[in-house]
């Protein structure tokens, strides 16, 4: 069954367990947003869905009625998620990885605990296979691209920023090809409530600058996975770190291969060294500048 834009009340209270005059008084109630065609039939937006199962905790019971037949094959015991993606990701079982990473979100865990707790574990496992010959490279390339997948999948069932909302843009530095780090800092970010870009990997610091300035960003992002940092990325960091700071942007920066000192630093620079800190630091920006 194909991905469903909305749901009447009936079907979301089929999937969930509940009946349809249940969610029609919860609606009066002002607990779920419930929009009206020009037939005067009720709809549910699926953004909306998510976010009252979010908040409810409510179960669901049904998975297809939602489109989100993946849920089926995401059930984790706890505290075992992390290694459940693993098995996942080794395998290859792309269904399996969308049902773990979307079940989580929809059973309340931020953004920022999913990247932190279940798929950054699971990929650091996976990252060291490639020291065991091809097979471990391409164990770990295709397990790459079914997170990311997995990422931009969930992310067309949360709501959209506002218009109004802050921008932040962002990359991995240049020479860096890993994808996923800056896609998990998206999520983050836009779960968070912020417009955001991702610039991906490989991004010159000449462009990270140029993005910011053209999209009026109130933060922007650096990460730094390589094996080996080029001897000058603290001078680098200090020079970008101080141009943004001039406009009032905040440089946040992490990675594994994040330098461990940076002399110099301009108060304009952020170093995080989770998704969590990272979600805490943006949710302290709104609030200042609001």
């Amino acid at each position: 069954m194909a991905f469903k834009a909305y749901l009447s009340p009936r079907e979301l209270g089929s999937a969930i367990g509940v009946s349809e005059s249940s969610l029609k008084r919860w609606a009066d109630e002002g607990r779920i947003d419930v929009s009206r065609t020009a037939g005067g039939h009720r709809r549910i937006y699926m953004a909306e869905v998510v976010r009252f199962i979010r908040d409810s905790g409510m179960p669901v019971l049904k998975p297809q009625l939602l489109g989100l037949e993946e849920l089926a094959e995401g059930q984790a015991a706890v505290g075992e998620e992390a290694a459940a993606l693993e098995s996942a990701l080794t395998e290859g079982r792309a269904s399996r990885v969308r049902g773990i990473i979307v079940s989580q979100y929809l059973a309340g865990v931020s953004l920022a605990s999913i990247c932190d707790d279940v798929i950054a574990p699971a990929m650091q496992h996976i990252g060291s296979l490639w020291e065991h010959g091809d097979s471990g490279i391409f164990i770990e390339h295709r397990a790459t691209d079914l997170a990311i997948q997995a990422l931009n999948h969930l992310r067309v069932l949360m709501p959209r920023p506002k218009d109004s909302a802050p921008i932040a843009v962002g990359g991995c530095t240049q020479g860096d090809p890993y994808a996923l780090a800056s896609l998990m800092v998206a999520t983050v970010l836009a779960a968070d409530g912020w417009r955001e870009m991702n610039l991906g990997p490989d991004t010159p610091d000449a462009v990270l600058l140029s993005a910011v300035e053209q999209a009026d960003a109130e933060l922007a992002w650096l990460g730094v996975n390589l094996h080996e940092s080029p001897g000058d990325l603290p001078q680098r960091i200090v020079r970008m770190a101080e141009s943004l700071g001039q406009r009032n942007t905040l440089l946040v920066g992490g990675g594994r291969s994040w330098p461990r000192r940076i002399t110099g630093a301009p108060a304009s620079l952020h170093t995080v060294s989770s998704m969590s800190e990272l979600a805490a630091l943006a949710r302290g920006r709104r609030s200042a500048s609001s």
